[in-house]
């Protein structure tokens, strides 16, 4: 009956008796053993009902491993003095956009800034020899409507221009720090192409060198944009290599190459031997610096005959023996 009393009014901590008027313990009489042991150390928080928490900014999305590479060197005053106040607000915020290809010649940029779409147009502009008929609002969307159709399914052996086109409208969003994050075919309408989501990065990445790279007719393979020499050369090797290259025509900055057979179009095992060709390709193109930025439908499909083209990047001055920069 004794312990029982002792234990019901024995201090505990968790009460609020026990918080606001916590007894001392009594001192032992000479002799009297401890029933302690040894004493724990102190807990760093006072409080029990805290506990190891992460605080706000741990919960914050990490940097993507290019924005942490770019803070590596001393971040900006901005980014010192926002981490440094306890009311800013967060430091890192993800933002994204689109790019949609719609029917045969318009596109349609979603939630982009101001200063992105008049960089897109002024790309548009530039580089699409028939130029731009109307530009206006859309469901939230900017839509640039251009004259002719750059994304007809009647360009069966593809059309430079509208290559150059979409290359460089990848381009200048990546100069001001829109990296793609993925192209998406979400629609099942007749004449779909891919939509192109990107993503707001801060600092913008390095500026790179960009080709493109298409799969024309059943056997035709041709490359557009900032193209070295040297790429260029040993893309024609690994044709050669394969016995499949009937000649090639290089000039400003394309490469054609003509092929014998179907490559595009092949069967049985013949297909193995195509996707070898590729890897080569492939295996060439980084030899060279350059890595695959990402692939797309760009064209609406004429009876199914369509393939994707794909879009290549190497960081500007890249010289060889270099790491080789990969999205």
């Amino acid at each position: 009956m004794a312990d029982e009393k002792k234990s019901r009014h024995s201090w505990n901590p968790f009460s609020s008796h026990g918080r606001t008027s916590p007894q001392p313990p009594r001192p032992l009489s000479q002799g009297e053993p401890s029933s302690q042991g040894s004493a724990a150390p102190a807990s760093s928080s006072s409080d029990p009902t805290k506990g190891p928490w992460p605080s706000e900014q741990h919960l914050q999305p990490p940097p993507s491993f290019q924005e942490s590479q770019a803070y590596a060197a001393p971040p900006p005053p901005a980014a010192v003095a926002a981490a440094g106040s306890s009311s800013a607000a967060p430091v890192f915020r993800s933002q994204f956009a689109c790019v949609t290809l719609n029917m045969f010649d318009r596109i349609r940029l979603i939630n982009f800034p101001p200063d992105e779409v008049n960089a897109v147009r002024d790309v548009v502009t530039r580089v699409w020899p028939e130029g731009i008929k109307d530009v206006r609002p859309y469901g939230g969307a900017t839509e640039i409507k251009c004259r002719g159709w750059p994304f007809s399914s009647g360009q069966f052996n593809g059309d430079d221009n509208s290559r150059r086109m979409i290359l460089r409208i990848v381009n200048v969003l990546f100069d001001m720090g829109w990296v793609l994050q993925t192209t998406l075919d979400m629609s099942n309408k007749e004449y779909d192409k891919d939509a192109l989501f990107f993503r707001r990065q801060s600092p913008p990445p390095p500026p790179c060198d960009w080709i493109i790279m298409s799969f024309d007719t059943y056997s035709k393979t041709k490359v557009i944009g900032d193209l070295p020499p040297e790429l260029a050369s040993g893309l024609m090797q690994v044709f050669q290599a394969t016995g499949n290259l009937k000649r090639h025509e290089f000039a400003g900055d394309r490469l054609k190459i003509h092929l014998h057979g179907y490559p595009w179009a092949a069967d049985g095992q013949a297909t193995v031997a195509t996707r070898m060709t590729i890897i080569r390709v492939l295996e060439c193109m980084e030899a060279f610096g350059f890595s695959v930025y990402t692939s797309l439908d760009m064209t609406c499909g004429q009876e199914g005959r369509e393939t994707d083209v794909m879009i290549c990047c190497r960081q500007k001055g890249w010289v060889q023996g270099q790491p080789v920069w990969h999205r």
